[in-house]
């Protein structure tokens, strides 16, 4: 079985997060504070909060903006769902933008101030809607952990950033979540707002709403233990998508989809007219893939895509055409020349 993602841990990794399963309160939060203050400067914001997952860290944001008064978030018809089910959640409203299928990144056009909007990077590139001044920016930048683009870094664009760091992200703490911003105002309102509005357990008054996103110390520490291997990692990545691009340069009837230079290549994706046939072909030989999200407008529970489905052809044509590839930092070279050739054997069937 070649897996979707391949990542590894090291052993020392794995002992410091053992080690520090349960360890006490004082402990706990000096790991949570260390990880937070790296986090900040790795991603050059002056606060960053460490959370208990990405869908936590999206939730917490909304609930910010909708103090506010934003009720609508204009988004991307592409994604996880996680985006779509934290807007449900906190009660707003989505306007969804359609997809380019070669890039799998939203198509914006201008919002009014009244609209939220919630940009999103897909597997290392950078989405940034430059016509969109008035428009607050929420950015979800877990599948572009330190992609840059023309000056714009990803965790950089939002006024509030928010991402996973789960198990298939570039800095990875196998559960969990960041927060950023600049404005003290906002870090102390979101840092209580994940630990159900107060500040610790021993207040005697109730804070403002809140719900329970606390973070934990060993996922902490792992954290703390990638950072110190990153660079490595992003290389790793970075050779994984060179050695399919040289694999399948001179196959017929695909296209892996672009990166610019200094994306982060998240996750391999090849574009082909026959992109479902080719999903089984690949599973029937036991190679883990998948086609892009399916719209998220098509989600069973929401009553309005605030757009015509007819002006959002794309996201159906993505779902339709775009094959993602086993990706991950430690996925072998044996493994993608197993790939690549069982994607070469397809088309001579």
């Amino acid at each position: 079985m070649v897996s979707l993602w391949t990542k590894k841990f090291s052993k020392n990794s794995l002992d410091l997060y053992e080690e520090r399963i349960g360890v006490g309160d004082a402990t706990a939060n000096f790991l949570i504070e260390k990880f937070e203050d790296q986090l900040a400067e790795e991603f050059g914001r002056n606060f960053a909060i460490f959370c208990s997952s990405g869908t936590g860290a999206l939730v917490a944001a909304l609930y910010f903006f909708r103090q506010f008064g934003f009720t609508k978030v204009s988004m991307p018809s592409t994604s996880w769902i996680a985006n779509l089910n934290a807007v449900v959640a906190t009660q707003m409203h989505p306007f969804f933008r359609d997809t380019n299928p070669s890039t799998l990144l939203a198509k914006w056009n201008r919002n009014t101030e009244e609209i939220l909007t919630a940009i999103i990077h897909i597997s290392g590139r950078i989405s940034y809607p430059e016509s969109l001044s008035k428009s607050p920016i929420l950015e979800d930048f877990s599948q572009a952990h330190f992609s840059e683009l023309e000056g714009y870094k990803a965790g950089k664009i939002g006024q509030i950033s928010v991402a996973s760091t789960g198990i298939t992200k570039s800095l990875t703490t196998i559960h969990g979540g960041i927060i950023l911003c600049d404005d003290e105002n906002v870090y102390e309102w979101l840092k209580t707002f994940i630990r159900n509005g107060v500040t610790n357990n021993l207040v005697e008054t109730w804070g403002h709403f809140g719900l329970n996103f606390k973070p934990n110390a060993a996922n902490a520490s792992i954290g703390l233990s990638e950072i110190a291997n990153l660079q490595n990692t992003l290389e790793k990545i970075r050779a994984v998508k060179k050695q399919y691009i040289k694999e399948l340069s001179e196959v017929e009837f695909v296209t892996l989809l672009p990166h610019r230079d200094l994306e982060i290549p998240l996750y391999v994706e090849l574009h082909c007219e026959q992109g479902k046939k080719l999903k089984q072909f690949l599973l029937d030989r036991d190679i883990q893939v998948k086609m892009a999200p399916p719209p998220m407008f098509e989600a069973g529970y929401i009553d309005d895509s605030g757009s015509p489905l007819e002006l959002l052809p794309g996201a159906r044509k993505a779902n339709e055409t775009v094959v993602i590839l086993p990706s991950g930092p430690d996925l072998t070279s044996e493994a993608i020349r197993l790939v690549t050739n069982s994607v070469k054997d397809f088309f001579r069937v």
